[in-house]
């Protein structure tokens, strides 16, 4: 069960193995989790609204990680707990934003938008999709 304070400005704070459904994550909801090592120094940590993991890389002590979530459109800043035990816990904390993925598409209706210019154009051939770069 989540933790309810008496003082309206402490947020809501779900525990570490509690799942939180996508409608309770709302700005300045707290949601614990465990982390896991990860090469290179980094540690995994699974989201909170749903499986994907965050790969935290830098420093763990001071200050705070951004992680987005695009397919759900969330933002969480995450700080980092030391256990005292050689572990680390994290504590999501939902921000006040909802980020947008943007994607360039080459070729067909940006094309046409944009007469002459390079970086819409499609290949020759005129092929639309998506591309993996920029």
């Amino acid at each position: 069960m989540p933790e309810f304070r008496s003082d309206t400005n402490v947020p809501v704070i779900y525990g570490a193995t509690e799942h939180v459904g996508r409608s309770r994550l709302v700005p300045g909801v707290r949601v614990r989790r465990y982390t896991e090592d990860a090469p290179g120094g980094c540690l995994d940590v699974i989201t909170p609204c749903c499986p994907r993991i965050a790969r935290l890389r830098g420093d763990w002590r001071h200050g705070h990680h951004l992680v987005l979530c695009t397919k759900h459109a969330l933002a969480y800043d995450v700080y980092l707990i030391d256990e005292n035990d050689g572990g680390f816990g994290a504590l999501f904390v939902v921000r006040d934003e909802q980020p947008v993925l943007a994607r360039r598409r080459t070729g067909g209706w940006l094309a046409a938008q944009h007469p002459g210019d390079d970086r819409v154009s499609g290949p020759e051939d005129g092929a639309r999709g998506w591309t993996g770069h920029e």
